[in-house]
């Protein structure tokens, strides 16, 4: 079962009327999917209720490249031995080997790059396996060419700029 987050908690668990997927739309467009692994919960396992999904904020060059998906995720874990499959739309036609994961514990004043972290990416969504519920991101590093690019714009500007003075 799933279900979309929005004005009230979701519980999800092992029960039947508990949810295993929990989803958010960001107001400008994207999508947040959050797939629980409650194959290893129990009846005896105080559930995880997910309060809010809102967008993160993200302060000007605390993320290296462009922010393709920023979530803050705000959740009740008392206690379980599951795992959350983190995924965000983030876009189509990006070389997957180009997305970096990003991790805040503060609400997103400060991110962290998840080295380590196992990206996949399915021309739409990229996703990772997540401990843990606070602020994640995805970013994208621009190919060297696009920096090229910008830096040949700018020199022809500069000289255009230079010769009619």
């Amino acid at each position: 079962a799933s279900a979309e987050i929005a004005e009230q908690a979701v519980t999800v668990g092992p029960n039947e009327s508990d949810v295993v997927t929990v989803t958010k739309s960001a107001a400008g467009g994207g999508q947040l999917s959050l797939n629980f692994d409650v194959s290893k919960m129990s009846e005896s396992i105080t559930i995880t209720a997910v309060n809010d999904i809102k967008e993160a904020a993200i302060q000007s060059g605390a993320i290296s490249g462009e922010v393709l998906s920023a979530f803050d995720v705000a959740a009740q874990n008392q206690q379980g031995d599951f795992s959350v499959v983190y995924s965000a739309e983030v876009g189509s036609g990006i070389d997957a080997a180009k997305i970096l994961a990003w991790h805040s514990n503060d609400s997103g004043a400060t991110w962290t790059r998840l080295e380590d972290a196992e990206i996949s990416y399915d021309g739409l969504f990229a996703s990772m396996v997540v401990e843990g519920f606070s602020a994640y991101a995805f970013s994208v590093v621009p190919e060297p060419s696009t920096y090229a690019a910008i830096a040949g714009v700018i020199a022809l500007a500069l000289a255009a700029w230079r010769r009619r003075k």
